[in-house]
């Protein structure tokens, strides 16, 4: 057994090693899969603290920053060091998310949605900085909703 759920152990295409089935592949499969999802959610949650990085650094050099597409302009040091915070969590939530798919989490892709819904609004407040953060966030729903919906007894 893996992840609680039963395999069935059958012989690859040259018919003389034992290869192990998940969910219909062979299970590097599921591995590699996993791997690059877990990789992907990290990687995104790091690009998140590009954020955090330039709100903190403006905030110690007195300068200011432009969100809603210039309509806003911050220049309080006490908000910037706020939205770096705000960028900081949803950086380290999808960190959560790439261990918990990592570690098999069944739970794990509905709290992604969760974090990206967080993640396209504070990218859609930080246009026109952010905007591949908002394509990236809007495939990811839309990926996260067809998953869920196809696959209900999964999430």
């Amino acid at each position: 057994m893996i992840d609680g759920r039963p395999h069935a152990r059958c012989v690859d295409a040259h018919g003389d090693a034992p290869v192990f089935r998940s969910r219909g592949g062979p299970i590097w499969t599921k591995f590699a899969w996993s791997a690059g999802l877990s990789l992907f959610f990290a990687a995104h949650g790091m690009a998140h603290l590009v954020g955090t990085s330039r709100s903190f650094q403006a905030a110690s050099d007195g300068e200011s920053l432009d969100y809603l597409g210039g309509a806003w302009t911050i220049s309080d040091p006490t908000m910037l060091r706020l939205v770096g915070v705000a960028w900081a969590v949803v950086a380290v939530a999808y960190m959560a998310a790439a261990t918990g798919e990592w570690l098999g989490w069944r739970g794990w892709l509905r709290f992604a949605a969760g974090v990206t819904v967080f993640s396209l609004l504070l990218s859609l407040v930080a246009l026109w900085a952010a905007w591949v953060g908002v394509l990236i966030d809007v495939v990811i729903l839309a990926t996260a909703g067809w998953w869920l919906r196809a696959h209900p007894d999964e999430a």
